[in-house]
């Protein structure tokens, strides 16, 4: 007794005019045209082009790399100063995370984060950064490298934001590393906070309990309604 809209995201392969395709081939060219309709954003439709297979076949070697990466401890931070543009102070840094691909070379989030939510590791990731950028913190800290009162930003996943003991694992990093609380910056996206932080309040607000500020990244991308937020 309800109506309900659904989105779907369509990929279409075309068989040869001389029918050199077999039924195997067509599947496989339009289940390819499908991932690249959902990459586009879905909701959505594409016609299979032969490049799309060599991405295709990339992307699935990447995929493999990235699971070996996770192991083989190929990922590293870079931090990036937050400058007040009042007083042209540095009053924060944000951690980036960055993959030191053995063949590839240095890739940025873009080129890795959206496979690895695909994949189900970016939990794993997120750990590592916030880890990794909370020890580097205080060692700097503790050699007077950074002035007291600067703030260290992380990126927080829609993935970890999920995960139920969240508040215990920022908690346990914080007093690992010795940071006060008070001076880490957790971000989430717009999509993050309006679609998995609104099912998880009662994480996000322990969080804030534990005194960590939680802020909006790229805020303007997604949600534009300030109200809904």
């Amino acid at each position: 007794g309800r109506q309900v809209y659904t989105r779907a995201s369509i990929g279409i392969a075309t068989s040869h005019p001389l029918g050199e395709d077999t039924g195997e081939e067509l599947l496989a060219d339009a289940d390819v045209a499908l991932y690249a309709a959902k990459a586009a954003g879905k909701s959505g439709y594409r016609h299979f082009e032969r490049v799309m297979r060599v991405s295709a076949v990339e992307r699935l070697e990447l995929g493999q790399d990235l699971r070996e990466a996770i192991h083989a401890s190929q990922f590293r931070c870079e931090y990036q100063p937050i400058v007040d543009l009042v007083s042209g102070r540095i009053v924060a840094l944000e951690a980036l995370v960055r993959w030191e691909h053995p063949t590839r070379g240095v890739l940025p989030p873009s080129a890795f984060i959206s496979l690895a939510e695909e994949m189900g590791t970016i939990g794993e990731i997120g750990r590592f950064v916030l880890a990794e950028a909370l020890d580097q913190f205080a060692a700097w800290r503790s050699a007077g490298q950074v002035p007291p009162g600067l703030e260290l930003h992380v990126n927080l996943s829609g993935h970890q934001v999920e995960e139920a003991d969240l508040p215990d694992q920022v908690f346990r990093m914080l007093a690992t590393a010795g940071v006060p609380a008070s001076l880490l910056v957790l971000e989430i996206t717009e999509t993050v906070a309006v679609e998995v932080g609104a099912r998880h309040l009662d994480r996000l607000e322990s969080l804030r309990e534990l005194g960590i500020r939680l802020a909006i990244d790229d805020f303007g991308t997604g949600y534009s309604s300030l109200s809904y937020l």
